[in-house]
């Protein structure tokens, strides 16, 4: 089922691009043995949880406030 619709949105986001730029469900497959077998280098691995740059951008503003939060309580101490 996900692949179905994986495939779907990557038909119509190319149509509506005029090009491709989603990868097709073959591609972007990522078989669960390489979790187990140690494969996978989970330290360079962005892709998989999401890009940190993004991650940063999305959540910069709860980063800033748990960051004044954590200053200031380390100057009350």
């Amino acid at each position: 089922m996900l692949e179905y619709y994986w495939n779907h949105y990557h038909q119509v986001k190319s149509l509506d691009e005029g090009r491709e730029s989603s990868l097709p469900f073959d591609s972007a497959y990522v078989p669960s043995q390489k979790f187990i077998d140690n494969n996978l280098d989970y330290f360079n691995l962005q892709r998989l949880g999401g890009v940190q740059s993004h991650l940063e951008k999305e959540y910069s503003g709860k980063i800033k406030v748990k960051q004044i939060f954590l200053f200031l309580n380390k100057e009350i101490i």
